[in-house]
């Protein structure tokens, strides 16, 4: 069961991370561009020197999130697999 939880929390992470590189910007959002899912933890203005800027508490909620998702995976692979 450690396993599964320390395997969760890095596969959280580099999830996570990924999102940070898809662009998740609704279609009618004029001015900025958002990184990040389901929350939207990283902000790229629109302009010609565009400085990102990371929402903390955003990034630690999408860890959280992809964490569960894949321990809840890996629990439910490891119970079939018995």
């Amino acid at each position: 069961m450690k396993k599964i939880v320390v395997s969760a929390v890095i596969i959280g992470i580099v999830i996570t991370l990924i999102t940070g590189i898809i662009n998740t910007t609704p279609a009618d959002l004029v001015g900025a561009s958002w990184y990040g899912w389901p929350f939207a933890w990283r902000t790229v203005p629109v302009v010609p020197n565009p400085e990102a800027s990371y929402d903390i508490a955003k990034f630690i909620g999408d860890w959280v999130v992809w964490s569960i998702v894949a321990f809840v995976v890996m629990f439910i692979l490891s119970k079939l697999k018995k």
